[in-house]
């Protein structure tokens, strides 16, 4: 059974309100998606930043290892064990896990998920909302979009078959394409706003949002 709103005759006044309600939505959806890629080159930068901290002590048995294998002296061979030496031992005198994994720099999914999530743990720390703007309001904008690009093709359906009956209307594969494309992105929204972390949320409205 169809919903008042669907099935009410639309005329040349409703069309435009509609219309303009979808330029709207388009409009705002531009705007709170370059706001989310902003978010996005944050986080990115606070990744490379944390990347780089926990990578310290190796870089610097890194940077002694090559002095050393150029010069040959002594005095270069000392500072290359020395720094292993340091490097081993704060691996060994950390107990945090995290902090672990990162200094073993085992760059595996597991490592990389760290460092997103405390990125992103930073991100939030400056940007307490972005869950429910600029990334929610995107998703629910595109909502809006799809909603209302779905009632615009019922009402050409219905009058380019006004002679069919409703269920040729409904079989039409114009409009069952835009109403999966409503309830996808109503159960994308339903999805960002169940995840139970913030990075759950976080990869699935980057998928969605920026998908090519």
């Amino acid at each position: 059974m169809q919903s008042a709103a669907l099935t009410a005759p639309t005329t040349g006044a409703f069309r435009k309100a509609r219309e303009a309600m979808q330029g709207d939505a388009q409009i705002r959806l531009k705007g709170l998606l370059s706001e989310f890629q902003k978010l996005r080159e944050q986080l990115a930068a606070i990744q490379t930043k944390q990347e780089k901290f926990a990578r310290r002590w190796a870089d610097d048995t890194e940077a002694a290892r090559e002095k050393f294998e150029a010069s040959k002296s002594r005095e270069d061979e000392r500072q290359y064990w020395h720094a292993r030496m340091l490097e081993d031992f704060v691996k060994k005198q950390s107990h945090d896990p995290i902090a672990q994994a990162r200094l073993l720099l085992s760059y595996g999914s597991k490592v990389s998920f760290t460092f997103e999530e405390t990125a992103l743990q930073e991100l939030s720390g400056a940007h307490k909302h972005w869950r429910k703007t600029p990334v929610g309001a995107a998703i629910h904008a595109k909502v809006q979009i799809a909603e209302a690009k779905c009632e615009e093709t019922l009402n050409l359906v219905r009058e380019q078959l006004s002679d069919f009956d409703l269920e040729e209307i409904e079989r039409d594969p114009r409009l069952r394409r835009d109403r999966d494309q409503v309830r996808h992105w109503q159960s994308i929204e339903s999805r960002f706003h169940d995840a139970k972390d913030d990075l759950s949320a976080w990869k699935l409205a980057v998928e969605q949002l920026f998908q090519k």
